[in-house]
């Protein structure tokens, strides 16, 4: 389920122009440091050369403490640090956001009208 719901919105280009001003928050993953890496759907111009979306890590007392890009291919979303190092992780480790989960449900919902 949490595949699809991501390949979905990726594919049909779901973020419109009001989200990028706040970016829709898609969901965390723990990191080992006990912080935590946010992925967004903000578009920046360095994540569209990479075809990807801006993605941050806070640390545990709640400073960004790392930026870069992420993208998901198959079952697996892969970080594109800016400090150079690539990390991936296990879709599974995903926790998506409840904002996200009813922005794709809208979303749905308005792809189902249009069709029919």
């Amino acid at each position: 389920m949490k595949k699809w719901i991501l390949v979905l919105a990726l594919l049909v280009g779901a973020v419109d122009a009001k989200e990028l001003e706040r970016p829709l928050i898609v969901g965390h993953i723990a990191n080992q440091a006990g912080g935590e890496i946010t992925l967004t759907m903000r578009s920046t111009a360095k994540c569209r050369e990479q075809d990807a979306v801006f993605v941050y890590i806070r640390d545990p007392g709640g400073r960004v403490s790392l930026i870069g890009c992420w993208r998901l291919v198959g079952e697996t979303i892969f970080v594109f640090w800016d400090d150079g190092d690539t990390y991936s992780y296990p879709l599974d480790a995903l926790r998506m956001t409840p904002e996200w989960l009813r922005y794709m449900e809208q979303e749905a919902a308005r792809e189902k009208e249009a069709t029919t």
